[in-house]
């Protein structure tokens, strides 16, 4: 039997107390806590006015379809587009003519139709 004899040697410091206590935490619960308390943001209101931009992007649509359109038909369209939930503030006044020309359909509108490039 061979004995080897070990040249490392495991030094444990004594711990010194400390002054003051631990900190104690806000949240027994954890991060898990933290998150489910966070405030969410209320749903947005869905629309229920027509207003003046609405009138005008709807009226540069009508313009491109090459249709002509009075203030009363267009205030009962863009009330049929807010009844309908159709985001058309979102969509090209390019895109609402086509709408409006029976070129694609009107649930097409919901479809986000650009990728959005990343914000570098």
């Amino acid at each position: 039997m061979v004995v080897v004899e070990s040249r490392c040697r495991l030094v444990m410091k004594p711990i010194k107390p400390t002054a003051t206590k631990p900190r104690e935490r806000k949240h027994q619960d954890g991060v898990a806590n933290k998150l489910a308390n966070r405030r969410t943001k209320p749903a947005p209101e869905p629309l229920r006015d027509v207003t003046k931009p609405m009138l005008s992007k709807l009226r540069r649509a009508f313009n491109k379809a090459g249709v002509s359109v009075t203030d009363d038909e267009l205030e009962a369209f863009a009330k049929d587009l807010i009844q309908a939930e159709v985001p058309f503030m979102r969509s090209s006044s390019g895109r609402i003519a086509r709408v409006i020309t029976n070129e694609i359909g009107l649930g097409e509108l919901r479809i986000e139709y650009r990728k959005k490039s990343p914000r570098l």
